[in-house]
């Protein structure tokens, strides 16, 4: 029986490639998603496993392809926060790892991010996302696997942790 749940957006932690950083363009290339298992608690039960596949076939990159916005730690209400965007065209999946270039704004407000990014002081990244469609499994002697068949990766945010 298939059943259809509202869910709130996710977020998933990834980091940056501090060796693809592009001072010229104010750019670095980003891991944006590997898949990883996390746990998730629930409001409605016990809490699961989430996977989110990486099979191209299951992750829709248009967002992202259009310049979706870098983010300061996932802020979506305030203009300041965008502190970047995807490189239209740069997301992609590679051997199971979603990676995109993110150009960083030449706000001066955002230098101080940029240099530390330089630095290699910010590394980990984050990502929003929406999940249309989960395959939910119960391996014998586990927690129920949620695994995201079906996807939209919609921000990044540079965060702390």
């Amino acid at each position: 029986m298939e059943q259809t749940i509202e869910l709130p957006a996710f977020r998933r932690s990834a980091e940056l490639a501090p060796n693809s950083i592009d001072p010229e363009t104010r750019s670095v290339e980003v891991i944006w998603s590997t898949g990883a298992r996390v746990r998730r608690a629930t409001l409605f039960g016990e809490p699961h496993d989430e996977e989110l596949s990486m099979a191209p076939e299951h992750v829709r990159l248009e967002r992202l392809n259009a310049g979706a916005p870098f983010l300061k730690v996932h802020e979506a209400h305030d203009l300041d926060a965008v502190i970047g965007s995807v490189v239209p065209g740069s997301a992609r999946i590679e051997n199971g790892q979603g990676i995109a270039r993110i150009r960083l704004s030449e706000r001066d407000a955002v230098g101080d991010i940029w240099r530390d990014i330089e630095a290699g002081h910010i590394r980990a990244v984050s990502i929003g996302y929406q999940v249309h469609r989960f395959e939910i499994s119960k391996p014998e002697g586990q927690r129920e696997l949620w695994r995201a068949v079906d996807w939209t990766p919609f921000e990044i945010s540079a965060v702390p942790v």
